[in-house]
């Protein structure tokens, strides 16, 4: 009897699906695509894989779709972090988008830091100022 190749979203892969995903620091996944083309009895369900991971001390969560994704992993990514995407299609545009998104927030915080740093330099240099007038004697200073 022959047997169709077996499908990633079927429960028979599950523990191997999770002690793969579990190497990664965090993972997010999303509902299977339709779910509904393996009988119910031999599908795999996002909640147990989260589960699965969860139970192997790593942080685990499922996330709607790629548009989401993108609006909650972006924001935390860090210079450095890497980013694997396992799909078998464009999954909505995820791999020009995330990327795009990350720059966004990235750019926008190098611009808020640079900010930052001018308000301090010239915090400092006004601080600097009045220490520097203070030492100075008032016999300098007509009228006093």
């Amino acid at each position: 009897m022959s047997r169709d190749p077996i499908r990633c979203d079927e429960k028979v892969l599950e523990k191997e699906l999770v002690s793969s995903l579990a190497i990664a620091d965090e993972i997010v996944i999303t509902p299977i695509f339709k779910p509904e083309a393996v009988p119910e009895h031999e599908r795999l369900t996002t909640k147990s894989v989260v589960s699965g991971i969860l139970g192997a001390g790593k942080p685990a969560r499922e996330i709607a779709d790629a548009d989401a994704i993108v609006e909650a992993v972006a924001p935390e990514l860090r210079s450095g972090d890497v980013v694997a995407i396992l799909s078998n299609g464009g999954f909505g545009g995820i791999y020009e988008k995330l990327p795009l998104r990350a720059g966004r927030i990235a750019r926008r915080a190098t611009r808020m830091i640079a900010r930052i740093i001018a308000f301090f330099r010239t915090l400092l240099a006004l601080i600097f100022g009045l220490f520097l007038f203070r030492q100075l004697p008032l016999s300098r200073f007509p009228g006093r």
